[in-house]
């Protein structure tokens, strides 16, 4: 099992990176994907559908608490098996919040899951960073995207 935890800390109140993490359309205006489509409401059970640097990335909302916490699992996309990811915000005392991105996989291939770090490692500090940015930068969710919505372009190679 390959376990990364990162970590990136927002002076952006929890409720404002709250709207820009659970709103999967919003994050090809501030993470590495390019676009992201969306089925389902928000909550339990969503399938998300992140694309960037040349992979499809399927997830499925497992975890929704609103303001807090928002957990996922992997469909397709990356070459692992019981991928589980979780995003936890937390308040700060002196304001802002702390963002925890914690992973947990195993790779679909025994012995490459140093491969497998070295990739995802800097991918989701850039990502946790990118959200943090974002949220202190006020910027608002998406409308609910009808398909693909176009965002940058990947600023982490590999992060599908």
């Amino acid at each position: 099992m390959v376990e990364i935890d990162v970590t990136a800390v927002s002076s952006a109140p929890r409720q404002a990176v709250w709207a820009l993490l659970a709103d999967a359309g919003s994050w090809p205006r501030w993470s590495t994907f390019e676009e992201a489509e969306v089925d389902g409401p928000d909550g339990v059970g969503q399938l998300r559908t992140f694309r960037g640097a040349g992979v499809a990335r399927c997830e499925q909302v497992v975890v929704f608490e609103p303001g807090r916490r928002l957990g996922s699992t992997l469909h397709s996309g990356l070459p692992v098996r019981d991928h589980h990811a979780e995003v936890t915000l937390v308040p700060r005392a002196g304001g802002g919040t702390a963002i925890r991105w914690r992973t947990v996989d195993r790779p679909a291939v025994p012995g490459t899951g140093w491969l497998l770090r070295r990739q995802l490692q800097p991918a989701l500090t850039q990502i946790a960073a990118d959200l943090a940015e974002a949220a202190c930068d006020g910027l608002r969710p998406a409308a609910r995207p009808t398909g693909w919505s176009r965002g940058r372009t990947p600023a982490v190679a590999g992060l599908a």
